[in-house]
């Protein structure tokens, strides 16, 4: 079978399970065709693994690469040509929980995907950065509950904005908003809140 240039490496997972069925159907058929029928391929003895082809190729010059293997907080991911470890997005990891006592608190990169618990009795005002004090990425997530019986109310320094339907306090104890930044400086708060 004649050599041909295939294209750049997968884009997806989609697209990486139809180039190993196209590989492994072409495998098939070569050894079929009597491309690699030998009794040591018969039986998968004294076999090469280039002989199957279940590694990943660098398509351009035909030499095996690695896939590493992600951590527990990683997803391989197809990036620029290669195979990379990146950070998972979101749902892949177990978010923490943070007891609040104060009266105030200001959002830090530190708390996302954390439950942040408020047990002050008189409650808290909780704060939301502008980007030049404390730069929080787009799609940061947190989440913000009242413990105890002083509500928890979200405001935002100037320069920054919230988009909200109802409101900016939580509505009883035990209810939970999540603040979302939308975009630079705009917060989403979503839950059970109360104007």
């Amino acid at each position: 079978m004649a050599y041909s240039p295939k294209p750049a490496g997968p884009r997806s997972i989609r697209e990486l399970f139809h180039y190993l069925w196209r590989e492994l159907t072409e495998i098939g058929i070569e050894i079929g065709e009597g491309g690699g029928g030998s009794s040591d391929h018969d039986d998968l003895t004294n076999v090469t693994s280039d002989q199957h082809h279940p590694q990943l190729h660098d398509l351009d010059s035909h030499t095996d690469v690695t896939a590493p293997t992600p951590s527990d907080t990683e997803v391989l991911t197809w990036d620029s040509g290669q195979w990379i470890n990146a950070p998972s997005a979101g749902g892949l990891t177990r978010p923490g929980v943070r007891e609040i006592s104060t009266a105030t608190y200001t959002v830090t990169a530190s708390d996302e995907t954390f439950l942040l618990l408020f047990t002050n009795a008189a409650g808290c005002v909780v704060t939301g950065p502008v980007s030049t004090s404390e730069n929080l990425p787009v799609g940061f997530i947190c989440h913000l509950h009242q413990e105890a019986a002083g509500e928890v109310e979200f405001v935002v320094e100037a320069g920054a904005a919230t988009r909200t339907a109802i409101g900016l306090k939580t509505r009883v104890q035990y209810s939970s908003m999540s603040i979302i930044v939308q975009a630079t400086d705009i917060y989403k708060i979503i839950g059970d809140v109360t104007p």
